[in-house]
């Protein structure tokens, strides 16, 4: 639904015309102190970041990142994000390796039935 979109930033990725990626991010403010965030720190939430299968591994992941975080310049002090996958090596390997994020919680699942 647009109403979704009014609060967020959105950047995208496209090759003569076709859009490849995009990123959803706003801004909040840390209400509560937790161990890895000051009460007060202003933050950046990135809510999606979704490349195209085909496109992956080719850089367009980190380039949106790296464009979303400098478009906000000195207004913010930590980035945030959390991420559902199936091929969580993958995942931690972009976020960890590629974009030089601290791990720092999991929540994990086994089905029983």
């Amino acid at each position: 639904m647009a109403e979704d979109f009014e609060k967020q930033d959105i950047f995208v990725a496209d090759i003569d015309g076709l859009t490849i990626g995009y990123l959803l991010c706003h801004t909040y403010t840390q209400e509560k102190e937790i161990c890895t965030v000051p009460n007060g720190s202003m933050c950046l939430e990135i809510e999606v970041l979704y490349i195209l299968p085909e496109y992956r591994s080719r850089g367009v992941g980190k380039t949106l990142y790296n464009t979303a975080v400098e478009s906000y310049g000195d207004t913010v002090d930590y980035v945030t994000l959390t991420t559902a996958t199936k091929n969580y090596k993958s995942s931690l390997h972009f976020y960890i390796d590629e974009l030089d994020m601290t791990f720092w919680s999991a929540r994990l699942f086994q089905e029983l039935r």
